[in-house]
């Protein structure tokens, strides 16, 4: 099952990863619903395996959700000295578990976003 992939922008190494709108409802739908506001902590592998903590929090204001990563995901784009224009893939595998990938902006080209859209990713950016 695929969710997002996303090109960091500075709030997003920063701050916050904030979870694509049209990504958001598939993934809230694999967690608890816990109802209005609310956050969990989710535990994501990265490619080496190595297991992140990432608080989840959701956002509902006036008809419009918001959802986003906040604790743990900042050491984790700390750790990988990520920076905007890199982009990162997040899912969740076939045994539940979920997986964030990696791609530094140096590595990254027209061809992932074919990749992406190939790979059902919801979120898709066309290359410029």
């Amino acid at each position: 099952m695929r969710f997002f992939f996303k090109i960091l922008s500075s709030i997003d190494i920063q701050q916050k990863l904030t979870i694509p709108s049209d990504s958001l409802a598939e993934l809230k739908r694999t967690l608890p619903d816990e109802g209005g506001n609310y956050s969990i902590k989710l535990p994501v592998k990265d490619e080496s395996g190595r297991e992140w903590s990432f608080l989840c929090t959701f956002e509902s204001r006036f008809d419009t959700s918001k959802g986003f990563f906040s604790s743990g995901w900042v050491d984790f784009a700390r750790s990988r000295s990520l920076k905007a224009g890199d982009t990162i893939y997040f899912r969740k595998e076939h045994d539940h578990t979920y997986k964030i990938e990696t791609r530094i902006s140096n590595d990254y080209h027209c061809d992932s976003f074919k990749k992406a859209r190939e790979q059902h990713f919801v979120n898709f950016e066309f290359c410029k």
